[in-house]
């Protein structure tokens, strides 16, 4: 283990380097620093375990210093020195997380005596930090292998039975008979205003151990896995459970967790239990197409009976037709208020093939536009939104009305501008007319 002395007094350090009995502890090196910016160094070189830190110093307090400390992640037992018993002090102590708070000054048994125990906490403290990280290993480890067994399965290389046997296997080292297995597709769409956004990691750990505890009742297995980023399968298995019943039970609650308790949202597909005759390809292929259809990025719990297969006709909803001479004249707001009209039409906010040809309209009316205006295609789709890119990607509702406005400023600002332009040219070239006998000069045209 290592220790830090810090303190401005350079007599104070020094005597505790030399008078403490550090053979007793088993401690490696002694460090001592005498401000806090030295202080700082030798943490970004060293593992620091236990820190004593004098608390008035010049320049930088030594609880400033010891939040730097917080702030950066180190981890490390705190005591601090002091010659002033000023509840303040001790009060920011405690919320800073130090292990003892010394009043100077103390003789160096009473301070070797603290040591001791502040030793003894790190040596705890990194016990428990070890075995998280062998679990967190092994935990990423288990993901790892059960994703690639998921991969074959998802190719056709294993049977429904087998594969959700093999991956329950490597999760749980025993899988038990499974006679139904119900699934859902969970999908991460949103994180709650103020609220800091998790490690992907974490997410799934979070979700897969709350499901577990709710789906205990019903003697079923529960495994969470990756699709793609923020998107997962989720399946139920066991002998004879789960039913649909006790499925969108669990999938109900753990939503009202959700809600309640987690910093995100997801959307939480719900299939049911997997007919004899489908594999969980077709099913994730059925709740791959729904989520595709979510237009406006709705949360909770999507059952997939409830889908909507009825096709709004668009040509009747909603008029493209003079979609170009909108954005020529620069009332793009009439194609905003059109397209929220038309999605606000509750059958209308899954109707993907609509939202397709909506997106696809205003490209085409924005071209046309550009060429009107005589506007080059770059000054509008460019780095930030290019042509290819709004007709290849997913449509998502946010998304298209944040294209309609883009495109439609800059069509107006662009055009604004290029009208100003003509008017400019129009006036250089009648006053060469008006006055082409009185023998212009290039300074006269300027």
């Amino acid at each position: 283990m290592n220790i830090l002395l810090v303190d401005d007094q350079i007599e104070i350090t020094r005597g505790m380097v030399s008078g403490l009995s550090w053979n007793r502890f088993g401690i490696d090196e002694v460090f001592s620093a005498n401000s806090a910016r030295d202080a700082q160094q030798i943490f970004r070189e060293h593992r620091i375990d236990i820190l004593v830190c004098d608390i008035e110093m010049p320049h930088e307090s030594g609880l400033d210093f010891v939040k730097w400390v917080r702030d950066h992640k180190y981890n490390c037992e705190c005591i601090f020195l002091t010659s002033h018993a000023e509840f303040d002090y001790a009060k920011e102590a405690v919320s800073l997380g130090c292990f003892e708070y010394i009043l100077q000054p103390a003789r160096y048994e009473a301070i070797e005596e603290v040591i001791g125990r502040a030793m003894l906490r790190r040596m705890e403290n990194m016990q428990i930090e070890n075995l998280k990280e062998a679990q967190e290993y092994r935990d990423q480890l288990t993901d790892t292998v059960a994703d690639a067994v998921f991969a074959r399965l998802l190719r056709g290389e294993l049977e429904n039975r087998e594969g959700v046997s093999r991956i329950l296997t490597i999760e749980t080292g025993n899988a038990g008979r499974i006679d139904t297995i119900g699934l859902a597709r969970v999908d991460v769409l949103a994180w709650k205003e103020g609220q800091e956004r998790w490690e992907e990691g974490l997410v799934r750990a979070t979700m897969v151990n709350v499901l577990q505890e709710i789906a205990q009742s019903g003697d079923c297995a529960v495994s969470l896995l990756r699709l793609s980023e923020w998107s997962y399968c989720l399946w139920m298995a066991g002998e004879g459970k789960p039913d649909e019943v006790f499925m969108e039970f669990c999938l109900r609650e753990y939503v009202r967790f959700e809600e309640a308790s987690l910093p995100f949202s997801s959307a939480v597909y719900f299939y049911g239990v997997i007919p004899a005759q489908k594999t969980i390809r077709d099913c994730l292929n059925e709740t791959a197409a729904f989520a595709d259809e979510n237009l406006l990025g709705q949360t909770g719990f999507l059952p997939i009976s409830e889908r909507k297969t009825a096709r709004a006709d668009k040509s009747i909803l909603i008029n493209t037709s003079r979609w170009k001479q909108n954005l020529v004249s620069g009332q793009y707001g009439l194609i905003l208020q059109a397209v929220e009209e038309f999605f606000r039409v509750p059958e209308n906010q899954h109707d993907l093939r609509a939202a397709k040809s909506i997106r696809n309209d205003f490209v085409h009316a924005a071209l046309a536009a550009l060429s009107d205006l005589g506007i080059p295609y770059e000054t509008v789709f460019g780095d930030h939104v290019s042509i290819s890119a709004l007709l290849q990607t997913a449509v998502d509702y946010a998304e298209l009305i944040h294209g309609i406005e883009y495109v439609g400023r800059k069509l107006e600002e662009t055009g604004t501008s290029a009208a100003g332009d003509e008017k400019r040219s129009e006036a250089i070239i009648r006053y060469i007319h008006e006055h082409i006998g009185d023998g212009l000069t290039r300074a006269d045209i300027a």
